[in-house]
């Protein structure tokens, strides 16, 4: 019988018996507890070898070879296998080539070790080299190069959040910054919130805009806005200026209304109208649809018709 299979047989037992210890102190009762004391022995047992085992299989992990290469995109060190490395080289080189000026001035360091693979079921040697290194490790998903690149933005993204503060984290909830980038749900959550601060925030209302932001007092959390909301006000804020991030790391001391303030080098009041604004230029209209999709079925019909009459002049 395996370790883990003992232990939660064990486990079970003691569980079982624990009603009745609690009920009285008749015969059956103290035969239970007896035999509750005398498996705990056996209970301690299992879970020592519960964690050689676990000991083995780490030492294990940490002796097997993997090839693996190294490369420094700004304020990252991204580490990947050689089999996949090119391509996560590529991916990361335009992903943070995209955030530049927002990463700008940050200190080397501050670098942000990121462990780096394709979701296919490898082994977790990867994932263990992170966790020694108190790096991060990513996976990154998409069974195209055009979806890999899409999800390493995100993935970049997400690792920024190591560099936000924690005023801001608090404020965000340690919610992934790559939350930022859905303004179509956010717009369609302004749009069909039932609570009136954000419903006027969705008329833009700039004053209830920072209201349903949790930007002024302690707004409610059932009258604010979602994280994913707050991620896309912060992601705003550092697009605003040059080196905007290491601003806000600066500003760590402030309320989160200062230092976004401080990290876009604007007024709150004019930041929030800017943020509200960009969440209606982004969005996708018809039901999620974007309107080139939209144009696309439209041409699409009048090609349908075209064809249809071209048929129908044959036949005559």
């Amino acid at each position: 019988m395996s370790d883990s299979r003992v232990a939660k047989l064990l486990c079970a037992a003691l569980l079982a018996a624990s009603p009745c210890l609690a009920q009285s102190r008749s015969p059956e009762a103290a035969a239970q507890r007896a035999r509750v004391d005398s498996l705990i022995p056996e209970w301690r047992a299992a879970s020592r070898e519960l964690h050689y085992g676990d000991s083995v299989r780490e030492a294990r992990r940490r002796a097997e070879p993997v090839a693996l290469d190294t490369a420094v995109f700004g304020p990252f060190v991204v580490v990947a296998r050689d089999s996949e490395s090119r391509e996560h080289f590529r991916n990361f080189d335009k992903a943070v080539a995209g955030r530049a000026a927002i990463l700008r001035g940050i200190s080397p360091q501050e670098r942000v070790w990121l462990f780096v693979e394709r979701d296919i079921g490898q082994d977790d040697a990867l994932r263990f080299r992170a966790r020694q290194s108190a790096g991060r490790h990513v996976r990154i998903f998409g069974g195209s190069p055009r979806a890999r690149l899409r999800f390493t933005r995100l993935a970049v993204d997400n690792a920024m959040f190591e560099f936000v503060p924690a005023n801001a984290r608090n404020w965000l909830r340690d919610a992934g910054l790559s939350k930022a980038s859905d303004h179509p749900s956010i717009y369609r959550e302004l749009a069909t919130s039932p609570s009136p601060v954000v419903r006027a925030c969705y008329k833009e209302d700039v004053a209830s805009c920072i209201q349903a932001l949790q930007l002024a007092g302690s707004t409610p959390d059932s009258l604010a806005l979602s994280v994913a909301a707050r991620a896309s006000m912060l992601m705003h804020a550092v697009t605003q200026t040059d080196a905007a991030m290491s601003k806000l790391m600066a500003a760590a001391d402030r309320p989160v209304a200062s230092a976004l303030e401080h990290a876009s080098a604007e007024r709150l009041p004019a930041l929030v109208r800017s943020w509200r604004r960009e969440i209606d230029r982004s969005y996708m209209s018809h039901a999620g649809l974007s309107r080139a999709s939209v144009a696309a079925f439209v041409w699409s019909i009048v090609a349908l018709l075209l064809a249809l009459r071209s048929t129908r002049r044959r036949a005559g």
